[in-house]
Protein backbone atom coordinates (compact mmCIF):
# COMPACT_ATOMS: atom_id res chain seq x y z
CA UNK A 1 0.00 0.00 0.00
CA UNK A 2 1.46 3.30 -1.05
CA UNK A 3 0.73 6.56 0.63
CA UNK A 4 -0.27 9.53 -1.46
CA UNK A 5 1.94 12.55 -1.03
CA UNK A 6 0.24 15.58 0.37
CA UNK A 7 0.19 18.57 -1.96
CA UNK A 8 1.48 21.79 -0.45
CA UNK A 9 -1.33 24.24 0.24
CA UNK A 10 -1.37 27.41 -1.79
CA UNK A 11 -3.14 29.27 1.03
CA UNK A 12 -0.65 31.08 3.30
CA UNK A 13 -0.73 30.35 7.00
CA UNK A 14 -1.84 33.03 9.44
CA UNK A 15 1.75 34.02 10.24
CA UNK A 16 2.56 34.31 6.51
CA UNK A 17 -0.38 36.60 5.71
CA UNK A 18 0.25 40.34 5.60
CA UNK A 19 -1.36 42.35 8.41
CA UNK A 20 -4.43 44.37 7.55
CA UNK A 21 -4.17 48.12 7.67
CA UNK A 22 -5.17 49.40 11.10
CA UNK A 23 -5.35 45.95 12.69
CA UNK A 24 -4.05 45.44 16.18
CA UNK A 25 -1.92 42.52 15.02
CA UNK A 26 0.25 44.67 12.80
CA UNK A 27 3.80 43.32 13.04
CA UNK A 28 5.30 46.66 12.03
CA UNK A 29 4.49 48.53 15.26
CA UNK A 30 5.12 46.13 18.13
CA UNK A 31 6.29 42.55 18.30
CA UNK A 32 3.37 40.58 19.74
CA UNK A 33 4.25 38.83 22.97
CA UNK A 34 1.89 36.55 24.85
CA UNK A 35 0.00 38.18 27.71
CA UNK A 36 1.85 37.88 30.98
CA UNK A 37 5.36 38.00 29.52
CA UNK A 38 8.11 40.57 29.69
CA UNK A 39 10.88 40.95 27.16
CA UNK A 40 14.32 41.16 28.72
CA UNK A 41 17.35 41.28 26.41
CA UNK A 42 15.20 39.94 23.58
CA UNK A 43 13.94 36.97 25.61
CA UNK A 44 10.27 36.66 26.59
CA UNK A 45 10.02 35.78 30.29
CA UNK A 46 6.83 34.89 32.20
CA UNK A 47 5.64 37.39 34.82
CA UNK A 48 3.99 36.74 38.15
CA UNK A 49 0.49 38.06 38.86
CA UNK A 50 1.88 40.92 40.96
CA UNK A 51 4.26 41.91 38.18
CA UNK A 52 1.42 41.92 35.62
CA UNK A 53 -0.58 44.16 37.96
CA UNK A 54 2.36 46.57 38.17
CA UNK A 55 2.65 46.69 34.39
CA UNK A 56 -1.06 47.30 33.95
CA UNK A 57 -0.85 50.06 36.53
CA UNK A 58 -3.53 48.95 38.96
CA UNK A 59 -2.54 50.71 42.16
CA UNK A 60 -6.02 50.87 43.66
CA UNK A 61 -6.00 50.38 47.43
CA UNK A 62 -9.77 50.30 47.82
CA UNK A 63 -11.23 46.85 48.50
CA UNK A 64 -13.07 45.00 45.78
CA UNK A 65 -16.86 44.80 46.11
CA UNK A 66 -18.22 41.68 47.78
CA UNK A 67 -18.97 38.79 45.48
CA UNK A 68 -22.51 37.43 45.24
CA UNK A 69 -21.53 34.43 47.37
CA UNK A 70 -20.08 36.73 50.03
CA UNK A 71 -23.28 38.79 50.01
CA UNK A 72 -25.30 35.60 50.34
CA UNK A 73 -23.22 34.41 53.28
CA UNK A 74 -23.56 37.78 55.03
CA UNK A 75 -27.33 37.45 54.80
CA UNK A 76 -27.32 33.86 56.06
CA UNK A 77 -25.10 34.38 59.11
CA UNK A 78 -27.24 37.22 60.49
CA UNK A 79 -29.28 36.39 63.57
CA UNK A 80 -32.53 36.81 61.64
CA UNK A 81 -31.23 34.81 58.65
CA UNK A 82 -32.65 35.39 55.18
CA UNK A 83 -35.50 34.28 52.98
CA UNK A 84 -35.06 33.05 49.42
CA UNK A 85 -36.62 36.31 48.17
CA UNK A 86 -34.09 38.39 50.12
CA UNK A 87 -31.20 36.32 48.79
CA UNK A 88 -32.52 36.53 45.20
CA UNK A 89 -32.84 40.33 45.39
CA UNK A 90 -29.37 40.70 46.97
CA UNK A 91 -27.54 38.53 44.42
CA UNK A 92 -29.65 38.90 41.29
CA UNK A 93 -29.71 35.11 40.98
CA UNK A 94 -32.69 32.85 40.42
CA UNK A 95 -34.05 30.86 43.39
CA UNK A 96 -32.57 27.56 42.19
CA UNK A 97 -29.11 29.19 41.99
CA UNK A 98 -29.43 30.49 45.55
CA UNK A 99 -30.34 27.01 46.76
CA UNK A 100 -27.38 25.53 44.86
CA UNK A 101 -25.05 28.06 46.50
CA UNK A 102 -26.38 27.04 49.92
CA UNK A 103 -25.59 23.42 49.01
CA UNK A 104 -22.05 24.55 48.21
CA UNK A 105 -21.81 26.24 51.60
CA UNK A 106 -22.91 22.97 53.26
CA UNK A 107 -20.12 21.16 51.41
CA UNK A 108 -17.66 23.74 52.75
CA UNK A 109 -18.72 22.92 56.30
CA UNK A 110 -21.36 25.55 57.05
CA UNK A 111 -24.39 24.35 58.98
CA UNK A 112 -27.52 25.73 57.33
CA UNK A 113 -30.77 25.60 59.26
CA UNK A 114 -34.21 26.54 58.02
CA UNK A 115 -37.44 27.34 59.79
CA UNK A 116 -40.89 28.05 58.41
CA UNK A 117 -42.80 30.81 60.16
CA UNK A 118 -46.10 32.18 58.80
CA UNK A 119 -45.62 30.32 55.48
CA UNK A 120 -42.20 31.96 54.93
CA UNK A 121 -39.06 29.82 55.11
CA UNK A 122 -36.04 31.51 56.64
CA UNK A 123 -32.51 30.13 56.32
CA UNK A 124 -29.64 30.67 58.79
CA UNK A 125 -26.03 29.56 58.59
CA UNK A 126 -23.34 28.89 61.17
CA UNK A 127 -19.72 29.08 60.04
CA UNK A 128 -17.54 25.96 60.38
CA UNK A 129 -15.28 25.78 63.41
Amino acid sequence: MTQAKKKPSSTPTRSQRPARAGSQNSHEDVAAEPAGTAVVSGIALPMSKSQRTEVIGSTSTEPQPASAQQQLMRLLVRDEGATIDQMVSATGWKPHSVRAAMTGFRKKGYVIDSAKLDAVRTYRAVAPE
